[in-house]
């Protein structure tokens, strides 16, 4: 079995786990532990909103891990390790979002909780604009593949062959071993000259 194979059952039967054991918790102290101190503390019922919300934020990220990971494993099937886990990490960010605001609106009601949800993603967007436009490009020179490992290229005005190409960056090799970085984004926003390393065929000799 491969590691991706291996991986992706992992991870689901982990999120298999979570969620039924989320849902049993959850029946077993509603249903028994609650009232059986209820009979011990006449306001024990009070707080069994404030146990399920305590239950639904531990369980809740374990779920978003675990689903995830589902995401990092199958990307992994045609990516390399820094794209699955750049999208992996977005999917935790936005999950962990959506569970914060599911959270605060059981408490102060649904359009908080809207208005809450809308706010982070805001939030998130502006802090992760420039990093998602790395990703979002990494993840098009990776699909698309205008250019390969050891083709001679021009970006910027700089010569050198490429050495690498990751979900974020680009690394470039230079006549004087020198190693240049560039940024994804920078790298689809600007015309890029590939000399490939293909050989052109000799010319065939008159008979």
């Amino acid at each position: 079995m491969s590691e991706v194979t291996k991986g992706i059952r992992d991870s689901i039967v982990k999120l298999i786990i979570y969620i039924v054991l989320f849902i049993a918790v959850t029946a077993v102290i509603d249903n028994f532990i609650i009232p059986l101190i209820a009979k011990l503390y006449i306001s024990a019922y009070s707080y069994t909103r404030y146990v399920d919300v305590l239950l639904a934020i531990l369980f809740g990220y374990l779920i978003i891990s675990a689903f995830s990971q589902i995401v990092y494993w199958n990307m992994r099937i045609k990516h390399d390790h820094g794209a699955a886990a750049a999208v992996r990490n977005v999917f935790r960010i936005i999950g962990v979002a959506a569970l914060v605001a599911a959270v605060v609106g059981s408490f102060a009601g649904a359009i908080a909780g809207v208005a809450l949800g809308g706010f982070l993603g805001i939030v998130i967007g502006m802090a992760l604009a420039s990093t998602l436009g790395q990703l979002v490009s990494g993840l098009i020179l990776l699909i698309s593949r205008p250019f390969k490992i050891h083709d001679r290229i021009n970006l910027l005005g700089d010569d050198g062959k490429v050495i690498d190409v990751t979900a974020m960056y680009t690394f470039v090799e230079r006549a004087d071993k020198t190693a240049m970085v560039y940024p994804n984004n920078i790298v689809t926003a600007n015309k890029v000259y590939v000399e490939t390393n293909m050989v052109s065929p000799e010319p065939t000799q008159p008979k």
